[in-house]
């Protein structure tokens, strides 16, 4: 699990997280986050979409996605079920082209 704010920055470095089958949002990406104990917000409007991470929110076109593995799914967090092992990753998007941090660079980071 990685977390990476709007300048690029960590806010959750690449670590393990216990994500408990009887936490609020389950075993999934979501779950991963909540994991982290990152203060996090939902949007009002929209229940299952995350509008702040760590007191960065979205903002027009840009905001928060999540990837599992390398790939950005097509539906809400709370609804992508995750496994040990998982690389899950929150990061501050620009825009919707922008793509997912790699695994990789965020462990060699500094």
């Amino acid at each position: 699990m990685a977390v990476i704010g709007k300048n690029d920055e960590f806010l959750f470095r690449p670590a393990q997280v216990t994500v408990e089958t009887d936490s609020r949002w389950g075993v999934t990406a979501l779950g991963a986050l909540d994991a982290t104990g990152l203060p996090y917000a939902m949007k009002p409007a929209w229940p299952d979409f995350v509008d702040s991470i760590g007191g960065q929110a979205c903002s027009g076109m840009a905001g928060w996605m999540y990837s599992v593995n390398g790939e950005v799914p097509m539906h809400m967090a709370s609804k992508h079920p995750v496994k040990t092992g998982d690389k899950v990753i929150w990061w501050y998007s620009r825009s919707m082209d922008q793509p997912p941090p790699r695994w990789e660079d965020l462990v060699s980071k500094k």
